[in-house]
C-alpha cells in the first residue's frame, strides 16, 4: 500500500468496499418494483503493525487529509492487480493488546472514482 506515493510500513491487511446507491423508479401499473443506480462510493480500512519510526508513512497520515492511495491486493510487482484513487483519512486508531504486537488502523472514504488496474 502506498499513500501519496510513499509505502506504508508493516501493512498486515486491508479491505475495500464499493457500493452503489439506488433510487426506485417504479411506475403505476408495474407489477414489480424497479430501481436505477445513482451514485457510487468506496471506502476501506488498513491495519498495520504499529511502527513509530515510519515517519513518511504511518506517522505522516492525519485525520481529514486527502491522499492518493495505491492498494495492491496481491503484491506491488509489475503486472499485479492494483486499486487506486483519492481518499480522505477518516479515523486513525492504535490497538495495544495485553499479548502480541501493537497495531495501527486507518479508515478512509473514497473521494471520487476507484480505479482497478495493474501495478507498474
Amino acid at each position: 500500500m502506498k499513500a501519496a506515493g510513499v509505502a506504508i510500513a508493516e501493512v498486515m491487511d486491508f479491505s475495500v468496499e464499493q457500493s452503489a446507491d439506488t433510487e426506485e423508479d417504479t411506475s403505476k401499473g408495474d407489477d414489480w418494483r424497479s430501481y436505477k443506480t445513482t451514485f457510487k462510493t468506496w471506502s476501506g480500512e488498513v491495519t498495520c503493525r504499529y511502527d513509530p519510526t515510519d515517519s513518511t508513512g504511518q506517522q505522516a497520515l492525519a485525520v481529514g487529509e486527502v491522499v492518493a492511495l495505491l492498494l495492491y491486493p496481491v503484491n506491488a510487482t509489475a503486472g499485479s492487480p492494483q486499486l487506486s484513487g483519492n481518499a480522505i483519512i477518516t479515523t486513525i486508531g492504535i490497538e495495544s493488546p495485553l499479548e502480541g504486537l501493537c497495531s495501527r488502523s486507518f479508515s478512509f472514504q473514497g473521494n471520487g472514482a476507484l480505479t482497478e488496474g495493474t501495478a507498474t
